[in-house]
């Protein structure tokens, strides 16, 4: 669903890019670098989106034939450095796409950049992302800025939340350790100080989550601040709630990227408060463009 409300501004790109790179060529090719194995409802939800801007692109181009091409990085840098590698060779390039994880774009951020690769970033948020040292920056955010989230969540929770001392959760990448660094300074500015840092590697066991769930109760926290994907949040919050582990978590969007359905019932289950950031947009809203709507 997340790719619905920005398919007029996925046009207008594709419509810029093409332009900007020939106006003979008749054929071109768009690249999705994302994860299509172990948070495959990430990279499958960006394809789709990007399928039906394609499709309403196309009718309107008929001249002009675009393809997509997926490949699946798994989460895994060195992976996402080979694909983009494979995409700079192509002569048909158009530009590339990035999926829900940071890491591979913050990592391979010289590269890209170097390279002139026109990148997309539809869901990563990490914001190291966009904010590198070059002449020239390939690399454009269509996403939330983390930057800008990490504050946003911290003002959110002490002046909605009434947290007054928030602990932090967050994976052990650049993505959380970008966040780590913008919610203290967003804390900061309200004269609030964190409990406590704990960072959790990819695939946390139940066993550690259930230390970290411990180590969390006797911090004396009144909130919790998470940064995390789907499936490490599962294993989390399971934890919690064995735990009794009932404090309101703050999340960043990182958890709506598997089955979200299945997420609810680990909440529900779990008996826990979890509030997520998301982008500013409802189907239910009056006067939606063509490009809003569900169909």
């Amino acid at each position: 669903m997340r790719l619905f409300s920005t398919m007029k501004l996925l046009i207008i790109s594709f419509s810029l890019l093409f332009y900007s790179v020939s106006t003979t060529a008749k054929e071109f090719n768009l690249y999705l670098d994302a994860d299509m194995t172990i948070h495959k409802d990430s990279g499958l939800s960006i394809q789709k989106g990007i399928g039906i801007a394609l499709d309403e692109f196309n009718k309107k181009n008929p001249e002009i034939t675009i393809n997509l091409i997926t490949l699946d990085h798994r989460g895994n840098t060195r992976r996402s450095l080979a694909n983009f590698k494979k995409a700079k060779a192509d002569p048909k390039l158009l530009a590339v796409f990035g999926g829900l994880h940071s890491p591979p774009l913050i990592t391979n951020n010289k590269f890209i950049n170097n390279s002139k690769i026109p990148t997309m970033v539809s869901w990563a948020a990490g914001g190291p992302i966009t904010r590198s040292k070059v002449d020239e920056n390939w690399i454009f955010r269509l996403s939330i800025d983390d930057a800008q989230a990490g504050g946003f969540i911290a003002k959110y929770a002490v002046a909605n939340g009434k947290c007054s001392s928030p602990y932090l959760l967050l994976e052990k990448t650049k993505w959380g350790q970008s966040n780590e660094k913008n919610m203290k300074k967003g804390l900061k500015a309200q004269g609030v100080s964190v409990k406590g840092v704990q960072l959790f590697g990819w695939g946390v066991s139940s066993s550690s989550s259930l230390e970290i769930a411990e180590i969390i109760l006797k911090s004396k926290a009144d909130c919790i601040f998470f940064v995390g994907n789907t499936k490490d949040a599962k294993v989390l919050f399971n934890a919690f709630g064995e735990k009794a582990l009932s404090l309101p978590i703050y999340s960043h969007w990182g958890i709506t990227g598997g089955d979200n359905s299945l997420m609810a019932k680990v909440v529900y289950k779990n008996k826990l408060d979890v509030s997520i950031i998301q982008t500013k947009f409802t189907f239910l809203k009056k006067n939606l463009s063509k490009y809003q709507t569900k169909n």
